[in-house]
């Protein structure tokens, strides 16, 4: 079984993106969080092969949920950006694929499978 976690502010994009998930991937489990500090946390407790993180959201944005995993080094897998901005201006952060929203479903899909081979 592999492990994805999904971040973002707005439930709704969560919720459908983690019933397409388990849809079309077998032998996967999808945790949400709202925020990159509810994320942080769920991470600490729990190895996640992907995370699919937004960049833009309240409390805790993704690049600094991201910088915050490097520098804490907590263990964790691939990292999708998903974004409203056509590329990503935080040049600090390290992540494996960006998608500009709206997101391309079938891209999105294709990467998770390949990626979690």
């Amino acid at each position: 079984m592999k492990n994805i976690i999904l971040i973002d502010d707005v439930t709704d994009i969560c919720e459908a993106l983690s019933m397409l998930i388990k849809m079309k991937v077998p032998n996967i489990s999808v945790d949400l969080a709202s925020n990159g500090l509810e994320a942080i946390k769920l991470i600490k407790d729990k190895y996640y092969d992907l995370i699919i993180t937004d960049l833009n959201m309240p409390i805790l944005s993704g690049d600094e949920m991201i910088l915050q995993l490097k520098k804490e080094n907590i263990n964790h897998g691939k990292i999708y950006i998903m974004s409203g901005y056509s590329e990503n201006k935080n040049k600090q952060i390290e992540y494996d694929r960006y998608f500009s929203k709206p997101i391309e479903l079938k891209e999105l899909i294709q990467g998770i499978i390949s990626d979690l081979k």
